[in-house]
């Protein structure tokens, strides 16, 4: 029978590994809850409050506020530690998540960001060690930005290199705007993702296939390399500000497309859109040429006049979906396709 946590604070707890399959969270405080590799198939989070403890978010507020004064602090090792730490420690967080896509360039992208981190960590030591032992006129600061130097090198290499794996999305329409927007991209990412995120909900690796996140706010959580097959995001709240790692929803456009369901006359075309659920969703005179809509469920969906040319539709699910007027041509469908109950006129 599954388990019914309907309503309950949760926060802090851990279900890491745990078989939770079909389990009632509905309207539960998931607040820092530890979701991690746990099987979560078909469970029911409507309406579930996730994100940050409130002890965590004043943690992350003072130490957001710390790295802001000690810049302005010349005369104290601080400044070194916590800039130098940030830049550095930045790196390689961003590598970690720009490999999850890069492909055939995976290995070098986290070499080269490898190498910057443990030159970084190591002129960190050494500017650390001189801010000590040296006196006179030597300015801590100084002395600190070789590490902070190396450390912007590095961030800079992996945004670059990784902007088009999905590791910044901020900074992907920022590459070609120059340096400090790029930089400034980083940087919000990092606070978002790295110092806020943290101790945030995580269902990283979780199965969350057919799990049911409807009108759950979702701020502050970790998605990252869950398994996300056919599951509910719609009225979601947040979702903007949660860790997607490498999930169908990094993209901001398909992410308003899942959480709303009103898709119509807009254009999808060649996006990875592998296992979505747009169950009963508005996609009228929407494009999805070359696009991969494998293992969707498209349930109750009305595609008038939709362009499916090229589309993926391995094992998806069009019960009782309008086709009527859809342009069809060279759609790769398969015998696990299901078209039951199909609308065509």
């Amino acid at each position: 029978m599954p388990l019914d946590y309907a309503g309950q604070n949760l926060r802090g707890r851990s279900f890491k590994g745990q078989n939770l399959e079909g389990a009632n969270f509905s309207y539960a405080d998931i607040r820092g809850t530890n979701f991690t590799e746990a099987n979560l198939r078909e469970a029911n989070f409507t309406g579930a409050k996730a994100g940050l403890q409130k002890s965590w978010g004043l943690n992350s507020f003072l130490i957001i506020l710390l790295l802001t004064f000690s810049i302005f602090i010349d005369s104290i090792s601080l400044t070194v530690s916590m800039v130098g730490f940030v830049a550095i420690y930045t790196t390689f967080i961003a590598s970690k998540y720009a490999a999850t896509k890069a492909g055939k360039n995976n290995k070098m992208l986290l070499t080269v960001a490898s190498a910057f981190t443990i030159a970084g960590l190591i002129a960190l030591v050494l500017a650390l060690f001189l801010s000590i032992s040296l006196t006179g006129n030597i300015s801590i600061l100084k002395i600190g930005l070789l590490p902070i130097a190396i450390g912007l090198l590095g961030l800079t290499y992996v945004a670059v290199v990784g902007s088009d794996s999905g590791i910044i999305s901020t900074a992907r329409n920022r590459v070609e705007a120059g340096f400090i927007p790029l930089l400034i991209a980083v940087a919000d990412e990092f606070i978002k993702n790295t110092i806020v995120n943290t101790g945030g909900t995580s269902f990283h690796m979780a199965n969350l296939t057919e799990a049911n996140f409807q009108q759950a706010t979702l701020k502050n959580t970790d998605f990252g390399s869950a398994n996300v097959t056919r599951t509910i995001w719609f009225r979601a709240k947040k979702l903007d500000r949660a860790r997607v790692g490498n999930t169908y929803f990094q993209n901001p456009k398909v992410r308003e497309l899942l959480v709303t369901k009103q898709g119509q006359n807009k254009i999808f075309d060649y996006q990875n859109l592998r296992g979505v659920n747009l169950q009963e969703a508005n996609l009228v005179g929407a494009s999805f040429s070359g696009t991969d809509l494998s293992e969707a469920c498209l349930q109750n969906a009305d595609l008038s006049r939709a362009k499916l040319v090229q589309t993926q539709l391995d094992n998806t699910d069009f019960t009782g979906a309008t086709l009527t007027g859809a342009y069809i041509e060279d759609w790769n469908i398969t015998n696990e396709t299901n078209f039951r109950g199909v609308k065509c006129e």
